[in-house]
C-alpha cells in the first residue's frame, strides 16, 4: 500500500471540508421569506392544520342566506282598528278646534299645525262644515278600505 503524502492528505482534509461545508451550510432558508403583495413562485402548504373563522366570509354568507330567504308578511290584526281609532280622535281634535269660538283664525291655525301639515292646516280651515264632515267619513272609509285590502309581497 503506498504511503499518502503530506500534500495529498491536506487536499483530501480540504476537500472532504468543502463537501461538509457544501452540505451542511444552509445556502437556501427553510423559511420563506414572504412581504404583502409579493406574488407567489410556489405553492406554499402550511406546517399545521388551522382552522380560521373569517368574519367577513361568515357576514357575506348570513346575508347571502338572508336574501334567500322569502319575505312573510304577519297580519297584526290590531293594527285597522288602532290606526281608525287615531284617524278618529284627530277628527275629532280638529272638529273641536274648528267648533272652538274662543279661537281666532291665527290660535287655530296654530294649534291645527300641531296636528297636521300647513297644507292641511289651511285646507281645513277653508272647508265649510258640510264639506268638513264628508271629508271626516270619506277619510274613514278610505283607511278602512286600504287596512282591509291584502298585502303583497313586492308592494
Amino acid at each position: 500500500m503506498p504511503s499518502l503524502k503530506a500534500p495529498q492528505v491536506l487536499l483530501f482534509g480540504a476537500v472532504l471540508a468543502f463537501g461538509f461545508f457544501l452540505a451542511l451550510f444552509p445556502f437556501f432558508p427553510k423559511q420563506l421569506e414572504i412581504d404583502e403583495g409579493d406574488i407567489a413562485t410556489r405553492d406554499l402548504v402550511s406546517p399545521r392544520d388551522e382552522t380560521f373563522v373569517s368574519t367577513v366570509l361568515t357576514e357575506q354568507a348570513m346575508d347571502l342566506a338572508a336574501l334567500a330567504v322569502p319575505d312573510v308578511l304577519v297580519a297584526d290584526p290590531n293594527v285597522a282598528p288602532s290606526q281608525l281609532a287615531k284617524l278618529d280622535e284627530s277628527a275629532a281634535a280638529i272638529s273641536e278646534i274648528r267648533q272652538d269660538d274662543d279661537l281666532d283664525e291665527a290660535s287655530m291655525r296654530q294649534a291645527l299645525l300641531a296636528i297636521v301639515s300647513r297644507d292641511g292646516t289651511d285646507t281645513i280651515l277653508i272647508l265649510s262644515d258640510e264639506r268638513w264632515q264628508r271629508v271626516v267619513v270619506a277619510a274613514g272609509q278610505v283607511l278602512g278600505g286600504v287596512l282591509a285590502g291584502s298585502i303583497t309581497p313586492g308592494g
